[in-house]
């Protein structure tokens, strides 16, 4: 006579068990030594580049800090020279610009370049940060609400 209280065991519970155990009764497989080999030259290789060849966390900090103020600066001066650019580029293609994205564009960094020098930038920036918060946010528990399996407690 069976216990009415018990509850049934769920499938895929009794199917994870019997996968795991029979996953731990294989023996530990070795890699090949060809795997092998090619995975030591490659990490020889990466050793013999120069530290400009290498990604940018890997530079020494002076080359950094050095890239850093370049960037910074670049886009300090486009964002200076933009509304310039804005005008030159509308009084040389006139109104017949066949590219009308590059006009696009060129109008839309114009914008940014006069909220920049009014000081609308720092606000502009935060709350489009805020609103990149939110959407993550929401995206993470629109993820544990459909996605994220549920724990199971165990009887």
């Amino acid at each position: 006579m069976s216990d009415s209280n018990q509850p049934t065991p769920d499938p895929q519970d009794t199917l994870a068990q019997l996968v795991s155990r029979a996953l731990q009764e294989q023996p530990p497989q070795r890699a090949p030594q060809s795997l092998m080999a090619r995975v030591q030259r490659e990490l020889a290789r990466r050793r013999k580049l120069h530290w400009w060849q290498r990604s940018l966390m890997h530079w020494p900090w002076p080359a950094q800090l050095a890239f850093l103020g370049a960037s910074i600066g670049a886009a300090l001066a486009l964002l200076a020279l933009g509304p310039l650019a804005g005008g030159w580029i509308e009084r040389v293609s006139g109104s017949q610009l066949a590219h009308w994205d590059f006009t696009f564009a060129v109008r839309s960094f114009s914008l940014l370049s006069a909220v920049a020098q009014h000081g609308w930038l720092p606000p502009l920036l935060l709350a489009i940060f805020c609103l990149y918060a939110a959407l993550f946010a929401l995206l993470a528990a629109a993820y544990a609400m459909w996605y994220r399996p549920t724990p199971r407690v165990p009887s």
